[in-house]
């Protein structure tokens, strides 16, 4: 071999985005994505399905949509994490997309944030937007301009980093390793160890997803290992000032009439100021009875304009 055909990375993939699916025993949902997103799998890009060794029709199902899978496997599995990590290491692309069996991902979404990721060599990984559907709430995950997203590993604890929206350049994981199979929290984890390691991860402000949450979600399902690992994070990442402060916060989050009596004294204050003693009271009697609103920014204010937060 001549010196001058050397090649990078980037230039030994074959195809440009591999998407790498996760799935056990949910062969229905499987279906119902398969379906649902077949446009997502076209030209340019491979499917690789990780299957735990499912009981149920799951190999039946991909079977059926054999014209857009790539690769499947069918072997146990130490959960999500291992899964993508066998995909990932069978992948050929430039870019790899970690998948679930019951999200969308939207067409436009993901061809706006490989189009980014093609005009800025320099960003290493995507965290896009989307939205998140629990009960009968749809709430938007959005950042508006101006947060730096990335620039601190307390950027994930603040703002989250969801796995369902990352876009992840394949050199990333040359300088980082894989999942990590033992934190449940292992999209946190990876974000959080990019981060760490200067990998350039953004928030690119992209509709990129839809995110139902389930009574099988890992955060609901899982939901006390879930918290333990993230506090586990939390420990490993920052100062034990910063961890206090977190779990304090969260704690207050569970207890929201507590939360409230904390802040009475700041808000007393403001209100004696403003309203004298008979309002402040009256203020304070209100804020203690009254029920907790939903106060999150509705999807159609969010602007979806591909830039970095």
């Amino acid at each position: 071999m001549k010196l001058s055909e050397f090649r990078n990375l980037d230039q030994n993939t074959y195809t440009l985005v591999s998407f790498v699916l996760a799935t056990k025993n949910r062969a229905e949902y499987l279906r119902k994505t398969l379906e649902a997103q077949r446009e997502l799998f076209g030209p340019g890009a491979e499917l690789i399905i990780v299957d735990g060794l499912s009981a149920d029709s799951t190999p039946d199902v991909v079977k059926k949509y054999s014209d857009v899978v790539t690769l499947f496997i069918s072997e146990p599995d130490k959960g999500t994490a291992d899964a993508w990590n066998k995909g990932i290491l069978l992948s050929r692309g430039k870019y790899i997309k970690p998948l679930t069996d019951d999200d969308v991902i939207h067409k436009g979404g993901m061809e706006q944030a490989i189009a980014v990721l093609e005009r800025h060599p320099e960003v290493d990984m995507l965290v896009c937007g989307g939205t998140r559907h629990w009960g009968e709430r749809v709430v938007p995950v959005w950042l508006p301009p101006g947060n730096n997203y990335g620039r601190s590993v307390k950027d994930v604890f603040k703002y989250g980093a969801s796995g369902i929206g990352f876009v992840i350049r394949r050199t990333v994981f040359s300088k980082i390793g894989l999942f990590d199979v033992e934190n449940l929290a292992n999209d946190r984890e990876f974000a959080l160890r990019a981060i760490s390691h200067g990998v350039n991860v953004k928030f690119c402000r992209i509709n990129l997803y839809h995110h139902p949450i389930y009574e099988h979600s890992a955060t609901v399902a899982q939901a006390k290992r879930h918290e333990r690992d993230n506090y586990a994070l939390v420990k490993k990442y920052t100062s034990i000032g910063y961890y206090f402060r977190y779990r304090f916060s969260r704690f207050l989050r569970k207890h929201p009439v507590l939360n409230r009596l904390m802040m009475a004294p700041q808000n007393a204050a403001i209100l004696l100021k403003k309203e004298g003693v008979s309002g402040t009271l009256q203020g304070i009697m209100r804020a203690l009875l009254r029920k907790k609103v939903a106060t999150d920014s509705k999807t159609a204010d969010c602007v979806w304009d591909g830039g970095f937060s």
